[in-house]
């Protein structure tokens, strides 16, 4: 019976040691399970917070690409803007009139020319801002400021003879064809003011334009070292926003052109201003030569 008994409560020890040990296997399965689990959710969360801040990064990195842009434009615009006033304040008090004129010759001395700068011909005539160009030198000249005209412009080919139109007009409103010179390779404002300097000879002068333009004249003159000063046309004339705009670029430009001082496309020998204006009429202008 001891026997018997002693086996009974051997059998329910391993019973309870076989269902304690299947409970621990138990448990520790579902420890697995959720560990696994748990890993697999945080591995989604892992990625979709990496797809989160991809997603959120990518607008930024868009974002800083327009800023440098805009940054670019800003940096062009201010340039521009600081090119012009240099070139517009530069010569300040050098734009005068007629009367400032008559005092800067008894103060400082005569004027070698008045410079006449071309702006076009329309049906081989001048057109309506070159007359009054023309007009305002021509009534300097019969003033007495100076009995010399510079005509600068463009004759790049025989068919085309800009200052040969202007000393016309002038001739037609009572100027000696003697006292009016040409300058026929006048392609630019800044060639015309190297080539005045160079090849006529010019230290001392006045130079008509309408004022928009005369500000970058009177800058190109300087930097040739030209004592320079500048009477406008005051006339108004329709499409001046156009030029004012085109304008803003060619004060840049002319900046670092006078900056360097290179020679005008068309160079060659001295032309004396002491003789006779039509000593000049004969001579036309084309690239590579004259």
């Amino acid at each position: 019976m001891a026997s018997q008994k002693k086996g009974k409560r051997s059998n329910r020890k391993s019973s309870n040691t076989r269902s304690r040990s299947s409970g621990s296997l138990s448990s520790s399965a579902k420890t697995t399970s959720s560990h696994s689990s748990s890993t697999r959710s945080s591995s989604t969360r892992s990625s979709s917070t990496r797809k989160s801040s991809a997603s959120k990064a990518e607008p930024k990195k868009r974002f800083g690409t327009k800023k440098i842009i805009l940054l670019l434009a800003a940096a062009l615009v201010l340039t521009v803007v600081v090119l012009n006033l240099i070139v517009v304040l530069y010569p300040m008090g050098r734009i005068i009139d007629a009367e400032k004129a008559k005092a800067e010759i008894e103060e400082n001395g005569e004027f070698d020319c008045i410079m006449v700068l071309g702006c076009g011909l329309w049906n081989n005539e001048p057109s309506p801002m070159l007359k009054g160009r023309l007009d305002t030198a021509i009534a300097l000249y019969k003033e007495g400021i100076c009995d010399k005209l510079l005509m600068s412009g463009d004759h790049s080919s025989e068919e085309y003879n800009e200052v040969g139109a202007m000393k016309m007009y002038a001739i037609e409103h009572g100027v000696p064809a003697d006292d009016i010179y040409l300058d026929h390779a006048g392609y630019s404002t800044y060639e015309s003011m190297k080539r005045a300097e160079r090849i006529y000879g010019v230290k001392r002068m006045i130079v008509v334009t309408q004022k928009y333009h005369l500000y970058r004249a009177l800058y190109d003159a300087d930097l040739a070292e030209i004592d320079v000063y500048g009477i406008c046309d005051e006339t108004s004339y329709n499409g001046q926003f156009a030029r004012d705009a085109r304008e803003v670029l060619a004060r840049c430009k002319d900046f670092f052109v006078s900056m360097f001082q290179p020679d005008a496309k068309e160079m060659g020998d001295p032309i004396s201003m002491d003789g006779s204006g039509n000593d000049t009429d004969d001579l036309y202008y084309y690239e590579g030569g004259n």
